[in-house]
């Protein structure tokens, strides 16, 4: 599921989510309109099962994907091409999952 946010400031380099998660590994994933295109940039995290996470990541660690393929040469995200964010249970995990999140902050 992804969210529109609001155009962000350049001078963010960095991201904070406060997750609740069900022990499972998920990504955060953030859109980007990049040469006419929709590039994916993930990042992947684990949850402990019921438990409460603030997780801090820089936006130069998320990895370009483009059509589900690594994307190598792709710039590095900036804050302020990030459009929608999202998060995805990673694949090959079968079965129910619960993630509820209560904040995604840029800093």
């Amino acid at each position: 599921m992804c969210r529109p946010i609001e155009q962000l400031s350049q001078e963010f380099k960095s991201v904070r989510i406060r997750v609740k998660g069900d022990g499972k590994l998920y990504q955060l994933r953030m859109r980007t309109q990049t040469m006419g295109y929709d590039i994916t940039y993930k990042i992947n995290f684990a949850t402990s099962e019921n438990s409460m996470q603030t997780l801090n990541f820089n936006l130069s660690d998320f990895q370009a994907s483009f059509r589900a393929r690594v994307m190598s040469d792709a710039v590095v995200l900036k804050a302020e091409i990030i459009s929608p964010v999202g998060f995805l249970i990673t694949t090959k995990q079968a079965g129910d999952f619960s993630l509820s999140s209560s904040a995604i902050e840029f800093y």
